[in-house]
């Protein structure tokens, strides 16, 4: 059996993610703005027949992650690199191994008074 099939019943062991890491009270809302900002950035970058191109997605968001983000992941644009599920707190392994790839996702994380953006 392929791996495919496995991950379509399992999921996939692994997932790469980038994010931005904010702290405070109003980090909801600033992660609202900057997601709004990011999405803007990348449409005048060009978009494809129904959606924007990844890469300036993916241009767009390590910009603003690399100004941004309090994480030291801010160094590479957000990036986290490949990890496996568990490695990470259960509101993000959610996300990263649950959601639509190339997509912006918020992940409020309450305990920790942040807010988690990845793509």
């Amino acid at each position: 059996m392929s791996a495919g099939i496995f991950d379509s019943i399992f999921g996939p062991k692994e997932a790469q993610a980038s994010h931005i890491l904010l702290k405070g009270n109003n980090a909801n809302q600033q992660c609202e703005k900057l997601k709004d900002d990011i999405y803007k950035t990348a449409m005048k970058k060009g978009s494809v027949e129904g959606g924007i191109k990844p890469e300036a997605l993916m241009t767009a968001f390590s910009q603003v992650a690399s100004r941004r983000s309090t994480c030291p992941s801010k160094s590479n644009g957000g990036s986290l690199g490949a990890f496996t599920r568990g490695e990470m707190v259960p509101e993000f392994d959610a996300v990263a191994f649950g959601k639509d790839i190339g997509v912006i996702h918020g992940v409020p994380n309450r305990k920790y008074n942040l807010e988690h953006i990845i793509t």
